[in-house]
């Protein structure tokens, strides 16, 4: 069942250990598993920017201020050949007791250049 979704909706076969721990998972609750609903696609994008999003944002900035990183940035083309910034960050997560990379955020930039980067880099931070 899960390798037909998984062809169906065209996702990665990589996915599919990961979709089956999910399962599992959901399974161990069956009460709170028949309650489980998202209405419409926007509902869940909606949800995910945020809800889960922000939370999981929140705490990574929380932790920033009190942890050393190191700031990763990589310039690249979107799929709509816009230049995009993405800033990632590496620091220590002691829940998983390792160093761990996330996306703190993509920015557009019309054009690029080391001053450009510097003052988006900087704006991001340093703003509000």
């Amino acid at each position: 069942m899960v390798l037909a979704f998984t062809a169906q909706k065209s996702l990665p076969y990589s996915l599919v250990p990961d979709l089956v721990s999910l399962a599992s998972e959901l399974a161990k609750d069956p009460n709170a598993l028949s309650q489980l609903k998202i209405s419409s696609a926007s509902s869940a994008s909606y949800k995910m920017e945020y809800g889960l999003s922000r939370t999981m944002k929140d705490e990574l900035i929380s932790s920033l201020q009190t942890q050393h990183f190191s700031l990763n940035i990589d310039e690249a083309f979107s799929s709509n050949n816009k230049k995009i910034l993405a800033i990632l960050v590496n620091l220590y997560d002691p829940k998983k007791e390792e160093i761990a990379t996330h996306h703190l955020e993509s920015i557009e930039l019309v054009t690029v250049n080391s001053e450009k980067l510097f003052l988006a880099v900087d704006s991001f931070f340093f703003s509000s």
